[in-house]
């Protein structure tokens, strides 16, 4: 089935069973050349790329979020204490874990696990950046 398909624009084409855009630069895509690379070794289905394309934005967004959550907290800590150190990491994780848990709706007993892992993570977080 070459050529163009019913409700396609010359902006693609498709070839068995996999939809192929037409060749464009993107300047500000590194990954374009890889992308058509797969695209044309037919390893990778239009549907499945973009079904991997969406999960990677929605957990970039979830990821962002935290790492937002996090921030903000450390650094209202740090205004509340009037200094910088490992402490306002430990409260900033601590905090985070916990309101990340209770937003996806935990029980009580992965609240506190949570706050606990994410004050870890931030103090070792940020004992190794004072070592390094």
């Amino acid at each position: 089935m070459q050529g163009k398909e019913k409700g396609r624009s010359d902006e693609s084409s498709c070839r068995g069973n996999i939809l192929l855009p037409a060749k464009r630069s993107f300047p500000l895509f590194p990954l374009n050349d890889f992308i058509m690379k797969m695209y044309e070794l037919r390893n990778v289905s239009n549907h499945n790329f973009e079904q991997s394309l969406k999960k990677m934005c929605k957990e970039g967004a979830y990821w962002g979020t935290i790492t937002g959550v996090y921030v903000g907290v450390e650094y209202r800590m740090e205004r509340i204490r009037g200094t910088r150190d490992w402490k306002n990491a430990m409260l900033g994780g601590a905090l985070t874990g916990a309101l990340i848990s209770a937003a996806s709706n935990s029980n009580r007993e992965k609240i506190v696990t949570d706050a606990i892992t994410g004050s870890a993570i931030a103090t070792a977080a940020e004992f190794l950046n004072y070592l390094i």
